[in-house]
């Protein structure tokens, strides 16, 4: 997930088949996919494990914390993120 996540943040478009694969309507002027500006943290929840890389624009300098959020529902787990130094960590309710 976290490989994927990095091609959709390098590529910075979230829907790079729509609306081929992706039932949504066509836009003809812009295209809402496309990300504007880098966050500081990209997640994709309902994930099956818990994955956090932090990703570095060399060029820049600018830091992105992507992260797999697994399914509470399945995994009994939540994650924390720090919003000043975006380090995460991993509580578990299922205990």
């Amino acid at each position: 997930t976290s490989k994927c996540m990095e091609v959709m943040l390098r590529t910075r478009h979230l829907v790079p088949t729509a609306p081929d694969t992706v039932p949504c309507q066509p836009f003809s002027t812009i295209d809402p996919f496309v990300i504007q500006k880098t966050p500081h943290v990209f997640f994709a929840g309902n994930q099956n494990v818990y994955s956090s890389t932090l990703l570095e624009d060399e060029s820049t300098g600018y830091k992105s914390r992507l992260i797999s959020v697994p399914s509470f529902v399945n995994s009994g787990q939540a994650v924390l993120v720090n919003l000043a130094t975006l380090s995460t960590t991993l509580l578990d309710f299922s205990t």
